[in-house]
């Protein structure tokens, strides 16, 4: 069941905004439930707009869910309005603009695939010198409801794809509205994992040193029907952060303080806490660098589709060629199969 929200909005000292003005019903779906966490980086929200005596209504909300109502009128601020819909009720938002007060910007943008404008899903879309995070949704889209005034570093990342970092100007009370496009990454035969082929052979030689714990396909076939987190929560030395849906990996010994990441609102929604997170490495590819990055959640791949995994716990059994002293939380190596 799902419910609606009508309401109004008002120019303090004008009368009514301009017809058109966009009115967003925003709201978290992954596991926080309150307006606080719906303000920065909310995961769900549907768009409306008001008519020309600056009335709206906003349909399809899912009921018994906190939900943060909120227009966007260039120049001036709007305090949004929280409302919880019951069953069968309708739920109402007076919003109200005033261009003496400022709050932060809109920001909000879709992210695609350069070569063909496919939306992608589930990338995520950081500023990390302000703590915000969010994931786009299906077709690509984010917001973040409130960036401070300034100029910040925003990142977007998504496994398969390249990197894409830049920097944008934010003022009070605007909104900045981007298009990103972000290029597939070639994930080479050379190193997609077949029997005999490079990595294995490198695998094996890891694997007689006998410095880390080790997963190999036969291994994996046994535990086909359990997630990956499950499989790997037996390694030595492996500490399984998160829930049924999302996990990461953690590990290190001694002092770890460089290494620790501190999960943001996001994250911590999804079962994340303050732990020191091991590095990861996909096909050859560093996905997990540093303890500023989005974390990997580890449950997004199959066992299915991996052939071998490496974990190494501690800087003092991890090859050099994964080794990186200054992130003492160890290394995980998933080798995917053809």
């Amino acid at each position: 069941m799902t419910g609606i929200v009508v309401g109004g909005v008002e120019l303090r000292g004008a009368g009514s905004v301009p017809p058109g003005t966009r009115v967003f019903a925003e709201w978290n779906e992954s596991g926080v439930n309150n307006a606080a966490a719906a303000v920065t980086s909310p995961d769900r929200w549907i768009e409306s707009h008001t008519d020309s005596s600056g009335r709206f209504r906003v349909c399809g909300l899912p009921i018994n869910t906190t939900l943060l109502v909120r227009a966007v009128v260039d120049g001036a601020s709007v305090e949004p309005v929280p409302v919880v819909l019951l069953d069968g009720a309708i739920g109402r938002a007076e919003l109200s603009a005033d261009k003496q007060v400022q709050r932060g910007a809109l920001f909000t943008g879709i992210v695609l695939t350069d070569s063909t404008r496919v939306p992608i899903a589930n990338a995520e879309v950081f500023i990390a010198e302000l703590s915000l995070r969010t994931r786009t949704n299906a077709r690509g889209a984010f917001r973040f409801s409130e960036v401070p005034p300034g100029t910040w570093t925003f990142g977007v990342r998504r496994v398969g794809y390249g990197p894409l970092d830049a920097k944008l100007t934010f003022a009070a009370n605007k909104s900045v509205e981007r298009q990103i496009f972000l290029s597939r990454v070639a994930m080479l035969d050379s190193v997609r994992v077949v029997a005999g082929g490079p990595a294995m052979i490198e695998f094996e030689e890891n694997r007689r040193l006998g410095l880390g714990s080790f997963v190999t396909r036969e291994d994996l076939e046994k535990e086909r029907d359990r997630r990956l987190s499950t499989i790997l929560a037996s390694l030595k030395g492996a500490n399984i952060i998160g829930g049924t849906n999302h996990a990461w990996i953690a590990g290190g010994s001694g002092s770890v303080r460089e290494g620790l990441h501190f999960p943001d609102k996001l994250e911590q929604s999804m079962g994340a806490k303050l732990a020191c997170y091991s590095q990861v490495y996909l096909n050859g590819s560093l996905v997990y660098k540093r303890s500023t990055d989005p974390l990997f959640d580890i449950n997004t791949l199959q066992p299915d589709g991996i052939e071998a995994i490496e974990f190494y716990p501690s800087l003092a059994v991890t090859p050099a060629r994964y080794l990186d002293p200054n992130m003492p939380c160890g290394v995980v190596v998933i080798w995917s199969r053809r």
